[in-house]
């Protein structure tokens, strides 16, 4: 078998005839499978030749991106294909499979055309010449491996959807609030000359707008970003490294106070928080897109680009000279940053909304809709007439209504712990559901004001209750840990345990209760519950009712 044959089913549709072709040729059952929503790739091997073949639908690269469908199947494509070098004959480049990295490197330096190589440890990446959308990568064993090129994908802009942990719940500010670091960030890409290909090629007026301060990194965006995500393709390569460590998070500096060889992530986001927090009565969120605030905030990504050349921002830099000069640089650009014009502050544009109060029946209606359809036509009625909406989304979400003290959880009924409703609907209705994106409910949770922050699995939120109905099963936001346990004796339930952890510096516990059919009359189903209580600083913060 030789390279070439490899590198041309690299890209193909797996229903192709050069696929199909040569998976024939090896004794390679046919049809291929197509990669479904519950498994995004599948495989087959060549045990002889120590090849594997796998192919995706969900392929991130322009090309191939969003997946698409094809008589209700996605459309898969072959994405990677790794080998044995001594089983694979005129392996490229005039490589041999003993060739370590050094012989490797040696040998496409010496070609004629330029090769893009890339060392990441103990893996050597390049691409041929005539073949730029695949990248080969050649390990220091027996292993190499043909990819199909593909993108990172930092971040999806908030602008559309409910703002993240950001802006949390805060409805004084518009959702494209949380999309200032990321803009801020395309705008200093563009300004250093670091803004992708596909942008000079398509958007060079815009490009142009930014450089001249026409238009803003973040309307630059919003005009630009492909599926309303920012891409590694929306700056030059030699950006990547930094990028991807930066965007993601996984830095290791105090975004604070950037000390080096403290650990502690930061980001992005983190710093820009860093930057315009102390200039505001409340948060960041509060900074205008304004290019006096652009140029403030760029002098900290000065300083996280200088700090990542000359330490790639690892926690723990051992060169004493580099330490002294890079702290140094952070202490210039901070003296810069105080000499600046004061910073711009958005004012509230999104007037609160004064909801009507809830009825004193409110908690016992919310536990009635669990383990119902959220489209149910009372459901909907009750959401409208508190002016919320059922989220048309695929993936599992909630209907938050913090003004009042609570939300609802959303999710396919085959996904609740429970056998019964699991049972509920067969594949074809699976399918019909996750179509039209209808969900059961599966939690009510109550929550109060008293206590500035609670975590739990969907991130931490700030709370902001106004009109709080009264709690089920006879509770009160004033009861204390010993309360709740003469309340709830041990003969009133199955089991019963307290958890105690740290949450943002406060002592927290829960404390839940496992039951079954007790949470309303009439309940004649008699479902398992879970009822969790969660305390911050020893009182109720959160009440929280799932079905098991």
């Amino acid at each position: 078998m030789k390279f070439s044959e490899l590198l041309d089913l690299v890209g193909r549709r797996i229903d192709s005839p050069q696929v199909t072709q040569f998976a024939q040729a090896h004794g390679v059952k046919l049809p291929l499978k197509p990669t479904s929503d519950s498994n995004d790739s599948s495989y087959f091997s060549l045990k002889p030749y120590g090849v594997e073949v796998s192919w995706s639908h969900q392929i991130l690269q322009s090309n191939f991106y969003p997946p698409e469908r094809e008589n209700k199947k996605y459309i898969s494509y072959i994405k990677t294909i790794w080998f044995d070098k001594h089983k694979i004959e005129c392996l490229p480049c005039g490589l041999l499979p003993d060739d370590n990295f050094n012989i490797a490197v040696a040998k496409l330096n010496d070609l004629p055309h330029q090769l893009i190589t890339r060392k990441y440890g103990t893996r050597l990446e390049f691409s041929l010449e005539h073949c730029a959308a695949t990248s080969i990568t050649w390990f220091d064993d027996e292993k190499a491996s043909i990819e199909l090129k593909t993108s990172e994908r930092y971040a999806w802009l908030k602008s559309e959807v409910r703002a993240h942990a950001f802006s949390p719940w805060d409805t004084r500010w518009p959702n494209e609030q949380a999309d200032l670091p990321m803009g801020m960030f395309m705008a200093w890409c563009i300004h250093h000359g670091w803004v992708g290909q596909r942008h000079l090629a398509q958007h060079p007026q815009l490009v142009e707008a930014v450089k001249t301060r026409q238009m803003t990194g973040r309307e630059f965006l919003y005009q630009t970003a492909f599926c309303n995500e920012v891409w590694s393709h929306d700056h030059v390569p030699e950006l990547d490294q930094f990028a991807f460590s930066y965007l993601n998070c996984m830095c290791h500096r105090n975004s604070s106070q950037p000390l080096l060889g403290k650990n502690d992530r930061c980001g992005v986001d983190d710093d820009f928080m860093a930057v315009f927090d102390p200039l505001f009565t409340g948060r960041g969120l509060q900074a205008a897109d304004d290019w006096v605030n652009y140029d403030r905030f760029t002098l900290f990504l000065d300083a996280r680009w200088y700090d990542y050349q000359k330490t790639a921002l690892e926690s723990e830099v051992e060169d004493a000279a580099v330490l002294e000069d890079v702290k140094a640089f952070y202490k210039t650009q901070q003296i810069q940053m105080q000499a600046l014009p004061a910073a711009i502050e958005l004012k509230p544009v999104v007037e609160k909304v004064v909801t009507p109060a809830l009825p004193e029946t409110a908690a016992a209606t919310l536990l009635s809709f669990l383990g119902r359809c959220a489209e149910d036509q009372d459901i909907q009625a009750f959401l409208s007439q508190y002016g919320l909406s059922y989220p048309s989304v695929s993936w599992n979400t909630y209907v938050d209504a913090p003004s009042m003290g609570f939300f609802i959880g959303l999710d396919y009924p085959w996904r609740f712990s429970g056998d019964r409703f699991a049972a509920l609907v067969d594949d074809k209705e699976k399918a019909r559901m996750r179509r039209k994106k209808i969900k059961y409910i599966d939690q009510v949770s109550f929550t109060n004001t008293d206590y500035e922050q609670v975590s739990n699995s969907t991130g931490n939120y700030l709370l902001c209750q106004q009109f709080l109905p009264p709690l089920p099963f006879n509770l009160n936001w004033g009861m204390q840990l010993n309360d709740v346990d003469q309340r709830f004796g041990k003969d009133y339930h199955e089991e019963h345990t307290w958890e105690t952890y740290e949450n943002d510096g406060c002592l927290s516990r829960r404390w839940d209760i496992d039951f079954v059919g007790k949470i309303f009359d009439g309940d004649a189903q008699a479902p398992h519950y879970l009822l969790l209580i969660e305390f911050i600083r020893f009182k109720i913060a959160e009440v929280r009712v799932v079905i098991r």
